[in-house]
């Protein structure tokens, strides 16, 4: 919204600066390509070949400066909500996921159309294998035509403040905490992770994990070597994935420009996170692994790892960081144009 962009903080970014691309695994590339490019009407990437990309059960789909990565596997993959994106001309999206219908008989595809918080049309999809997805035409301070404005998660109320706390401390990432109790994690200019707080849900480690299943999101990073020591120092530092980029030391991972990390754990004083619209964490060298609180006799305490300790599990899902050197950073993306004439030959056709 205008009143959100223009305020003294409006256009703060935080340590976090772009979010680059979302991976979801499904079973049939085929369907995915008719989901997202023949439906959302999302651009298949010109600029790379399967090499590049991972193989070649591996396919990215464009959307403004973002993109999807599709990978190949046997199962489609659900986060714990939905994934609201913005593009052009509803009303040929909406048109064209209509003519879906038919040919996603027999999955877990369905759309309805609604009018929109600020007017026009907002579209809730299922994808094929069960995915939620919110398709918008703006989304409050979202500044681009098309694009994944927000990554929307469920997550136990007792773990709310605590992840506030850790975004602001690990990533010096803007957060502010809503009065419903959820918390939003700016990951670029008006783009947001943002966390509901969901009574039905515990904060057991069985729990939270049970909510996770490989999924992952890029994003690129100001404080690249604070970021990987914070991860590192907690033994949070994800090794075991089939990606290339494992970074064991801050050398790797500046070679690699990236790493990869899946585990958010409690840090000192994030049960008592604040309601501040941004805090500028501490830089000292301290530790953030030293002195985690325990839970003693929980089913989700304080656990030694390599001689450390850190607090309990917060929540899991993989979060690719990469460095602002990154070769990608900012790659320009092509987007066709939205919609298309039907074909008639000899009316709107150039031979």
């Amino acid at each position: 919204m205008v009143a959100d962009i223009v305020s003294s903080t409006g256009q703060d970014v935080g340590g976090i600066v772009h979010f680059e691309h979302l991976n979801l695994e499904v079973p049939d590339l085929e369907q995915a390509r008719i989901f997202y490019s023949e439906g959302l009407g999302l651009t298949l990437d010109p600029d790379t070949m399967g090499t590049q990309r991972g193989g070649l059960g591996v396919v990215w789909y464009n959307i403004g400066r973002q993109q999807f990565h599709i990978m190949k596997s046997n199962k489609g993959q659900n986060m714990p909500g939905n994934i609201h994106i913005v593009l052009p001309r509803l009303d040929l999206v909406h048109k064209q996921l209509e003519g879906l219908r038919g040919y996603f008989k027999g999955t877990k595809f369905n759309i309805t159309a609604a009018d929109g918080a600020n007017g026009g049309l907002t579209i809730h999809l299922t994808d094929p294998w069960g995915q939620g997805f919110v398709v918008h035409n703006s989304d409050e301070d979202f500044p681009y035509e098309r694009g994944i404005s927000r990554i929307a998660l469920h997550c136990p109320p007792d773990n709310i403040a605590a992840l506030a706390h850790f975004y602001r401390t690990v990533f010096q990432a803007r957060v502010e905490e809503a009065q419903d109790g959820s918390v939003k994690v700016y990951l670029g200019p008006g783009i947001r992770l943002t966390i509901f707080p969901d009574p039905s849900l515990d904060s057991s480690r069985d729990s939270l994990l049970s909510l996770y299943d490989g999924w992952h999101i890029a994003i690129y990073v100001a404080p690249y070597s604070h970021v990987f020591n914070s991860i590192n120092d907690m033994n949070a530092n994800y090794l075991d994935h089939t990606f290339a980029d494992k970074s064991p030391t801050l050398p790797t991972a500046l070679q690699n420009r990236q790493f990869r990390f899946q585990d958010i754990f409690e840090l000192p004083g994030g049960a008592r996170a604040s309601h501040a619209a941004h805090a500028v964490p501490s830089t000292s060298g301290a530790s953030l692994a030293e002195d985690a609180p325990a839970v003693n006799g929980s089913a989700n305490s304080s656990t030694a790892v390599n001689g450390q300790k850190h607090g309990r599990l917060l929540y899991r899902f993989q979060h690719e960081v990469r460095s602002m050197h990154h070769p990608r950073f900012l790659h320009p993306l092509y987007n066709r144009p939205p919609g298309a004439e039907p074909f008639v030959p000899n009316q709107n056709t150039t031979y």
